[in-house]
């Protein structure tokens, strides 16, 4: 993993951290990544004087070893946000580029107008932002050596509006993390375009309507946050061509539909939280697919069925799936012996035939 895979997913994994994300009602901790990671990212920067500084990392209050889980708590409900407006849904495409434009130009424009549509003026901090600054400058926002935007991060700014379909014009953006604010409206598919995005974090916000299948197209993605908000519909299939994915939160939404079968082409996804939502069906046996599978969260949905005994081919530690419709382990002696290796899981067992 090069240096702008690890600052994605350490601030990533850090924004989520910070709200209690990482963990539910159970007992055992979720794989995070500690201070050592920070370190390097710092070691990294120092290194590297060309850059534009990053804002400086903040390590976890409390890191845990990468061999336990912190559990996810179970989310609490968010108050119903006004719906995204109809004129600025996901029909439009990004405005178009002047050819007199440079791109540092474009990148300036995008940021103005996210600036503009969450609500700038009276975010926590918004040092720079608007001026004639180096957009390395503004307050979260970091950038390579020729001055294009590579991450916008601002956790817990009090972010409050809209997500602009014009951030899709930032084609150098490795990492978009806007976790715990009070953004509302929907995922505007134009951040399928952002080819290079290796972190996207809304996690804990109020964004509303479904998830757009352009996600799917990110195809440089390793972790996709987008648990504890409000959002409806289907988990799209798509999402299984995302195969650089190693982490997966749609958790404490209101998803509904089964789970898709796709997500068992996702090869090095670890974590799948799927906790918290309306999701019906079986589970589809190619998540036994999933290889290197360490955390799988299904528990509080409407799913029916046994498990299938495909799951027994992943590396799973943890296996919760209780207060579903109908969901049990089967009650096959291969699987009861496999279960009893799992570090944590639920004890629902179907009736013997």
């Amino acid at each position: 993993m090069r240096f702008g895979n690890v600052l994605a997913m350490v601030v990533l994994l850090a924004g989520l951290a910070l709200t209690g994300l990482l963990g539910c009602n159970a007992v055992a901790p979720v794989p995070n990544i500690d201070a050592t990671v920070a370190a390097k990212v710092q070691a990294t920067l120092v290194a590297a004087p060309t850059q534009t500084p990053l804002p400086t990392y903040t390590p976890y209050p409390t890191a845990t070893p990468a061999a336990t889980y912190t559990p996810y708590p179970t989310p609490n409900s968010v108050a119903r946000a006004t719906p995204f407006p109809a004129a600025a849904q996901s029909h439009h495409r990004p405005a178009p580029i002047p050819a007199n434009e440079t791109s540092v130009d474009t990148d300036r424009a995008a940021l103005a107008a996210f600036y503009h549509a969450a609500g700038g003026p009276d975010w926590i901090n918004n040092r720079n932002w608007l001026s004639d600054e180096p957009l390395g400058t503004w307050n979260g926002v970091s950038t390579n050596a020729a001055g294009r935007v590579t991450a916008l991060s601002l956790i817990e700014n009090n972010l409050d509006g809209s997500i602009p379909r014009e951030l899709g014009n930032l084609s150098n953006l490795e990492a978009l993390i806007l976790v715990d604010n009070q953004l509302s409206g929907s995922i505007p598919p134009e951040l399928g375009q952002l080819s290079n995005l290796e972190g996207l974090g809304l996690s804990s916000n109020q964004l509303t309507g479904t998830i757009p299948p352009q996600l799917g197209k990110l195809s440089n993605l390793e972790g996709l946050g987008l648990g504890s908000n409000q959002l409806t519909g289907t988990i799209p299939p798509e999402l299984g061509n995302l195969f650089a994915l190693e982490f997966l939160w749609l958790y404490g939404n209101q998803l509904t539909g089964s789970i898709p079968p796709e997500l068992g082409k996702l090869s090095g996804l670890k974590v799948l939280a799927l906790q918290d939502n309306q999701l019906t069906g079986a589970i589809p046996p190619e998540l036994g697919n999933l290889s290197n599978l360490k955390d799988l969260r299904l528990h509080n949905n409407r799913l029916t069925g046994e498990l299938p005994l495909s799951l027994m081919r992943t590396d799973l530690d943890g296996l919760l799936y209780a207060d579903n419709a109908g969901l049990c382990m089967p009650w096959s002696p291969s699987m009861q012996v496999w279960r009893e290796r799992l570090s944590r899981v639920e004890r629902t067992t179907c009736p013997r035939r």
